[in-house]
């Protein structure tokens, strides 16, 4: 199962998981989520040229059930979780890539200081 196979290949800290089913029921743990958006034309767009189809109604209705979801993930996130929001509208592939870096960086270093303090503590007792 592929679930079982991210989870173990993922044990060790440091990767970067994306796709809802991974926030929420693959990794429900993780400290760090990133929520990618942009506007639905822009979206529609994307899929278009990805799926190299260009039935736009079908295309459509699927990124509104996609939407739909996504409410129900957001809802199980926000609490659980420290979450950036990217508005991805104009930003290729890369530039995505070095937000989310940018981003994150000084959040990741902030979580292993206080795991490793957190650690330092527990050892103490």
């Amino acid at each position: 199962e592929i679930n079982k196979i991210i989870r173990e290949n993922t044990k060790e800290k440091g990767y970067i998981v994306f796709n809802h089913d991974s926030a929420t029921n693959i990794l429900p743990n993780t400290k760090l989520k990133i929520l990618l958006i942009a506007d639905f034309e822009i979206r529609v767009q994307r899929r278009i040229n990805q799926l190299k189809r260009d039935n736009y109604n079908d295309i459509c209705l699927d990124i509104i059930k996609q939407d739909t979801l996504s409410i129900e993930f957001i809802k199980k996130i926000i609490k659980l979780s420290i979450i950036f929001v990217i508005d991805t509208i104009y930003l290729s592939i890369e530039e995505v890539v070095d937000k989310i870096l940018l981003k994150t960086s000084n959040v990741i270093t902030n979580l292993k200081l206080s795991e490793e303090n957190y650690t330092e503590k527990s050892l103490k007792l």
